[in-house]
């Protein structure tokens, strides 16, 4: 199941027959030429071989002119001294020509480092060329090809399928076309959806260990495969026995990429593939495999009776040919016991006489598939049968084994010393006599070989246990080898934890298997053998409510259970996660209490039942969402300009189709799913095929912003707003206008001639930028709905204004139902009212999510049957209200401030939404699972400071108003709301005796309870440095003021851009800046001065943390690193690398020993600041805003979309990295 505990072999010539040897996941590290130093030395050494051949070549040219006569000035010289050019040219030919050998020699051995000698090929090893020639043309024909290995006997095995791919693999044309990338999985029937993510993930791990992820879902996975894939280089994807079709899907192609495929199912490789049937072999193929090896020929009437009952099937050819050889040891005979052999084939196998009709058929129909079976069974006999009864039992036994996977012999002892009383010893004696007769495979490892069985030989064995046999044996493996309990298994018995689970349930063991696969304590252990994906895999096999909801909690949180360091940190956040659940609380807490950082109070951040997926990926900065309409993707566009496709299964980008010069601001999608259009702010129109990804069409007509854009539903048309007001109709095929309808920014309807291009008819309407716009569902008409409130409706064919209507609101969002009979608008006032399009009559009105959507509504959107409307603003709270009664049916709290986008799936149930926050999520609004507590300290939250004395916690919450409350750390428990005018940062004193908050305005706070406030524009970060109070203001400047009075004293800036963060020593000595030209800044308060200009960040700066006794400044910000000063000597003294793309928070502890950091992937890392090392990480699910330690150095606060965090630090229990 994973790759890790694969044997590693290099590729080797292998017999058709034998492929049951390779079903083992391997990488295949196929030969390329290596160039740096040495590959140079030898490409000058090729250079010089030429130039000395060519010096050689010319000088015995010009002794056959001398020769035949000539009159050029140097033949004289030639004729004179004749040895001497001879004693030239004759060196110089040799020491090119071993220049040239050496070079070759080189090449040869780099190769041979490259990729394991493979062994000699063996005399019953044959090549198959036709097919192998027609595979890897194909291949190397174009990218983003799938060849597909199937039989030309459907459902067959054994014909060499294996064999031929690993040629495939080996072939110098492969080599050099796809370098040093080839890579091998086997799949196999019992291949589910948790193993096959264990597989992605190991073949991502593999590709590029840098972009390995612990996904637990299939589409996921894959998703991220196909990214991976389409961002490198070719790379040759080798697929081992797939059965069907969800196999295939898990491993895309694409990019450069090409994927090769073996399977028995020939439908699967139908279509889109290039198909290659490998068939029986030939005559002359069969009898070198029949005949390889044997001491003495075998007359030629049994060669053609054995070859009749092989039919030419490659896995029997080789199992008659290993038992000829087994019975040459003790007959000396070969004729007769090939005599022998075959009289017994005769009698047992598929032609023997027919009971029914006494017809002998005159070879074996390999497309019969009861003739396979009786001839595969009566070939295993023959095997079997030079076995003891005892030793066929044991043989039969091994058929409970997971399919494809390879068996430690210690395990195979373990159940052979159950039921057959065989030690260690006779176990190995006994695998190697199978394998000699080539009935299963043998391979030594250090830690005591494994075993395989190929699947045609262990489903006929499985047939003749039955099922309670299987099911006793499965009980006999299960007590031999248990554990107690099982999550003691030691890590050398991988093969029991990945299939545990499958045992017991074939054991007839259900409930122990529950209690085993839902027991915390097996999930960390799965956890920490291969991410979410192994507990995953085993609770999907579990059908009870229990592990059902832990496998959803596994879902929703396995992008925080990527891999940590240090590593056991994971583990701290998986019991986080169910810390104050009822089914797993209490045992989280036994486990947490060797946890180096966990939570203290409930987590504000745990999934709302209606979330479906957290996407992962690109998502800040959407402006705008679509969904197919078979909800199979989603797309969306941002400030970046780029348009992405995600899969709203997993959650994951599946490809980019495209970009803008400037950020996407509109999107809309064909009604047949095959087309985007897309509208940016630089005026342009793009409309992409989606299949392809390429550029269909681009248009350039709008001077401004586009604000608005359909297609028509049968795709002929493209209909576009602005900002300004114009609404244009497009050809989509050629990207010509059609029409311009409006263009209004002086309030003027013109409507303009479609060919000339001349206004030929002009009146006044109240009418302003494009909110949105829409077809009819025949197409016969196009409606725009403008700023101001104008709803105008035209006919496509006749450009003729059918009808307009006033909402009478400033509009700030607008969509219709499906069918076009309703128009939903809102805007100020947040209104949201209903609107029957026919007749411009106002119908209802939606008015019970008003207070809770903001002053500004920012997006609509009307679910496919027209039921329901989804409102979002600018909370962060998403509304699904009932059109038909205006009630609210379901409130989600998206994100952490206003939603920029929202969609609804068709028919599928579901919604998207995207927010400033920089957040792509997908709702199932109809949940009704019992939601996460709700109070003020679970709201998004901005900035967090805690008293000197700990005697309270204040925090900023990030709705409209920005409220700032307080708190008592220890309860927690509420105390007061102070102010609510938009406050952005805040400021407390070293001594605590003063406290200050700003935004709109500055108010600061005694320790009596007197306060005092002023008016500084804008305020985004403020320090107390002594006496004085440091803060930027609307000019951007750093303002210092005294607290009683707030004058300004000093005004600092030497900044380019915005300053970000302020931070001041504890005795105001100094000041330190940071901001967005990448630079910290040391500021004298007292005279204003700069001290000095410390510059080493790569990206802008974010976060600022000095250290309580003034020893070190910590900086960090966009280039995800972190940068430790000394502020007295004005010198680097470290850089901490984090290993993300941006760092948001920073804090020091009281006693300056450690300092915590806070990043965009919501990791919580806290560094041993004189070990430069991290001592404990977490994460949770959102933008980390703010930091805060309590004084006893011992409880970190955090402020972010979740909420308010606290969180334990155990020194004792830290992890070492």
């Amino acid at each position: 199941m994973h790759s890790e505990r694969r044997a590693r072999r290099g590729p080797r010539l292998t017999s058709a027959a034998d492929e049951s040897a390779e079903r083992l996941t391997v990488r295949v590290v196929a030969p390329t030429v290596r160039f740096g130093l040495d590959g140079t030395v030898r490409m000058l050494a090729i250079i010089l071989a030429g130039v000395l051949t060519a010096v050689a070549t010319a000088l015995s040219a010009v002794a056959i002119n001398v020769a035949t006569g000539g009159d050029a000035p140097w033949f004289p010289t030639m004729e004179d001294h004749p040895l001497r050019w001879t004693a030239i040219s004759v060196p110089s030919l040799a020491l090119g020509a071993w220049l040239l050998w050496w070079t070759q020699r080189g090449y040869e051995s780099s190769r041979a480092t490259l990729i394991p000698a493979a062994p000699p090929p063996e005399p019953w090893m044959v090549d198959r060329p036709r097919e192998l020639t027609a595979i890897v043309r194909a291949l190397r024909r174009r990218r983003g090809v799938t060849v597909g290995i199937t039989t030309a006997v459907h459902g067959a095995g054994g014909f060499g399928k294996t064999t031929i791919a690993r040629m495939v693999r080996a072939d110098a044309r492969v080599s050099r076309h796809f370098g040093r990338r080839v890579y091998w999985v086997t799949l196999g029937r019992d291949a589910r959806r948790g193993a096959l993510v264990e597989k992605i993930n190991d073949l991502v791990k593999q590709i590029d260990p840098a972009r390995a992820q612990p996904f637990t879902d299939v589409r996921q996975a894959a998703d991220h495969l196909a990214a991976v894939l389409a961002a490198g280089p070719r790379r040759l994807i080798i697929l081992d026995d797939v059965w069907d079709d969800d196999q295939l899907a898990a491993f895309p192609v694409a990019g450069r990429s090409a994927r090769l495929v073996t399977t028995r199912v020939a439908t699967l490789v139908a279509g889109g593939a290039i198909p290659v049937k490998v068939d029986r072999m030939s005559p002359v193929q069969s009898r070198r495999v029949l005949t390889a090896d044997l001491p003495q020929p075998l007359p030629p009437e049994v060669i053609d009776g054995l070859l009749a009952e092989a039919g030419s099937w490659p896995l029997l050819l080789r199992l008659v040919n290993k038992l000829l050889l087994d019975q040459t040891r003790s007959h000396t005979d070969v004729a007769a016991a090939g005599r022998g052999l075959l009289a017994r084939l005769r009698r047992e196998g598929p032609l023997s006489v027919d009971r029914l009709t006494g017809v002998v058929p005159e070879q074996l129909d390999v497309n019969k598939p009861e003739q396979r079976d009786k001839a595969i069974g009566a070939t295993i006999e023959a095997g079997a049968g030079l076995l003891t009864t005892a030793e066929q039992t044991r043989f039969a036994e091994l058929s409970i084994f997971v399919e494809d996977e390879v068996v430690p012999v210690a395990l195979v002892a373990a159940l052979w010393q159950a039921t057959g009383a065989l030690d260690e010893t006779e176990t190995r004696r006994l695998c190697a006599r199978l394998a000699d007769l080539a009935l299963l495979t043998l391979i030594g490892t250090a830690e005591g070989g494994t075993i395989g069985l190929h699947d045609v030989v262990r489903d006929y064995l499985a047939d003749g246990l039955g099922g309670t046999e299987i099911e006793r044996l499965h009980g006999v493996l299960l007590d031999t080898a248990r554990v107690t309990p099982w999550w003691h298994l030691p890590d050398h018995s991988r093969y029991l934890r990945d299939h545990l689970v499958e045992h017991l349930l074939s054991a007839g063991r259900a409930d122990e298997a529950a209690a085993v696969a839902t027991d915390l304590r097996w999930v960390a252990t799965r956890l920490e053998d291969n991410g979410p994906a192994a507990p995953a895999a085993d609770l999907s096999l579990i059908d009870t409510p229990k592990a059902r909801r832990l496998n959803e909690l596994l879902q929703q949180t396995a992008h925080l259970l990527a891999p940590t360091e240090p590593p056991g940190a994971r583990l701290e956040i998986l019991f986080d996660r169910v810390a104050h659940d009822e089914d797993w609380g209490a045992l989280a807490a036994e486990l947490q209490q060797r946890s180096a950082l966990s939570s203290v109070w409930p987590l504000p951040d745990l999934p709302d039942p209606a979330l479906r997926r957290a996407f992962t990926g690109r998502t800040a900065g959407i402006n705008a969402l679509a969904i197919a309409p078979d909800a199979t993707w989603l797309v969306s566009g941002g400030e970046d300009g780029v348009l992405r496709l995600w899969d709203p299964e997993s959650g994951r980008e599946i490809r980019q189709l495209g970009s803008h010069k400037r950020g996407v601001t509109a999107l809309a999608v064909s009604a047949d799913g095959g087309s985007v259009a897309s509208g940016s702010a630089d005026g342009s129109v793009r409309l992409w095929d989606v299949p392809t990804g390429r550029l269909r069409t681009a248009v350039k007509g709008h001077p401004d912003k586009i604000s608005a854009v359909a297609i028509s539903p049968d795709g002929s048309w493209v209909a576009t707003g602005s900002i300004t007001g114009t609404v244009s109709l497009w050809h989509a095929g050629t990207g010509r206008p059609a029409a311009r309808l409006i263009t209004a920014p002086s309030r003027t309807i013109r409507r303009w001639h479609r060919i000339v291009d001349r206004i030929v008819r002009s009146s006044f309407h109240r009418i302003d930028g494009i909110v949105s716009i829409f077809f009819a569902p025949g197409g016969a008409t196009v409606t725009a709905v403008a700023y101001y409130g104008t709803v105008s409706t035209w006919d496509v064919a006749t450009r003729q204004r059918r009808g307009a209507f006033e909402s009478g609101r400033w509009l700030t969002a607008a969509a219709a139902s499906p069918d076009g009979t309703l128009l939903v608008t809102t805007g100020g006032g947040r209104q949201v009212t209903v609107w029957d399009t026919r007749t411009g009559e106002q119908i209802g009105v939606i008015d019970e999510a008003a207070e809770s959507i903001g002053y500004t509504p920012t997006a609509v959107v009307v679910t496919s049957d027209g039921s329901s409307v989804v409102i979002a603003g600018q909370t962060g709270l998403t509304h699904v209200c009932d059109v038909s009664t205006g009630r609210e049916t379901s409130q989600i709290r998206s994100h952490a401030s206003h939603v920029t986008a929202v969609a609804a799936a068709s028919g599928a149930g579901w919604i998207a939404t995207a927010g400033v926050d920089g957040f792509l999520r997908t709702w199932n609004p109809d949940s009704r699972g019992e939601h996460p507590r709700e109070s003020a300290l679970d709201l998004p939250t901005g900035p967090i400071s805690v008293a000197p004395d700990g005697s309270w916690l204040a925090q900023v919450t990030s709705d409209p108003d920005s409220t700032l409350r307080l708190w008592h750390p220890d309860g927690p428990r509420y105390v007061a709301d102070l102010f609510d005018d938009q406050i952005r940062c805040l400021a407390v004193s070293p001594r605590g005796d003063l406290a200050a908050a700003g935004g709109r305005r500055v108010w600061i706070r005694w320790s009596g309870g007197e306060t005092s406030e002023g008016d500084v524009g804008q305020c985004w970060a403020m320090a107390f440095a002594g006496d004085w109070l440091a803060l930027t203001d609307a000019g951007g400047e750093i303002v210092l003021k005294r607290p009683g009075t707030l004058r300004t004293w000093q005004r600092l800036n030497h900044h380019k851009g915005e300053i970000t963060a302020i931070v001041a020593a504890p005795s105001g000595e100094w000041l330190a800046s940071a901001g967005h030209d990448t630079t910290v800044r040391l500021w004298n308060p007292e005279t204003g001065e700069q001290l000095a200009r410390l510059s080493d960040h790569a990206g802008r700066l974010h976060a600022l943390a000095a250290a309580p006794d003034a020893t070190w400044l910590a900086s960090a910000g966009d280039d995800g690193t972190i940068r430790l000063w000394d502020p007295a000597a004005h010198r680097l003294l470290a850089r901490l690398v984090a290993g993300v793309d941006m760092i948001t928070a920073l804090a020091a502890t009281p006693d300056s020993r450690f300092l915590a950091s806070g990043s965009y992937d919501g990791a919580i890392r806290v560094w041993d600041v004189a070990a430069r090392r991290v001592i404990a990480l977490t994460r949770v699910d959102g933008l980390p805003a703010s930091l805060a330690w309590h004084p006893d150095g011992r409880r970190l606060f955090l402020g972010g979309y979740g909420g308010v965090y606290c969180f334990a630090l155990q020194p004792t229990k830290i992890q070492n990295v």
